[in-house]
Order: C-alpha cells, then structure tokens, then sequence
C-alpha cells in the first residue's frame, strides 16, 4: 500500500455513504428552509433578529452541500480497500467546522434559555 493510501474496513460502508449523505442533504435542505425563508423575510421588513436566522440557514445548507460534495469525491477515490489520504482533508475541515458551528449553537441555544428563565 502507498504511503498516499488509507486502508478503510469496510469498502462497501464507503460506496453506500454516497447514497446516505445525497438523501440526509435533500432532508437538511427541506427542514431548514423554513428556518432561512422565515429569517430573509424578517430582515427584508427590517427586523434584525431576522438576520442570523437567514444567514445561519444559509450556512447550514452551504456547509452540508460541501460535506456531501467531500464525502462523493471520498468514494469516487475508493480503489480496492483504500482510498487517497487527499480526499479525507476537506472532509475532516468540514466536519471541524460543523462541530464548532453546533457548539456554538448549542451554547447559544443554552444562553437564550437561562437569559429567558430569569425573572426581573
């Protein structure tokens, strides 16, 4: 095996991510537009809390579409049991990403609720 090679378990895992990633895309895609149309309309009528709704949807959906993207180009690699080291990269930079806009959500998420539970 060549040093630019990862060797992966389970080749037929890899081939059906493919298929998962496209069907969990058209979900995120349908789930948050809501979310991104409901934003673009409050900050169209100048409402600012609007603006992060929008924004964050469209994140959301630019973010997903790269990690489907990343995840195709990974199996498009497959040859055998490994696959090339160079397409895991934007996979993993992805996931970073993702994890650090979830923590940052979920942080914002547990802010709001103390902020909402405090009685004056």
């Amino acid at each position: 095996m060549s040093e630019n090679r990862i060797q992966v378990p389970d080749p037929e895992l890899m081939r059906r991510a493919g298929t998962r990633m496209v069907t969990a895309m058209v979900l995120v895609l349908i789930l948050t537009s809501p979310l991104t149309i409901g934003g673009i309309s409050l900050a169209a009528r100048g409402e600012l809390p609007g603006l992060p709704l929008a924004v964050g949807g469209a994140v959301l959906r630019l973010c997903c579409l790269v990690l489907v993207v990343a995840t195709l180009r990974i199996r498009r690699t497959l040859d055998g049991r490994t696959i090339a080291r160079s397409a895991l990269l934007t996979a993993f930079i992805m996931g970073v990403g993702l994890l650090v806009l979830a923590t940052g959500s979920k942080n914002l998420g547990k802010a709001q609720d103390r902020t909402l539970t405090r009685t004056p």
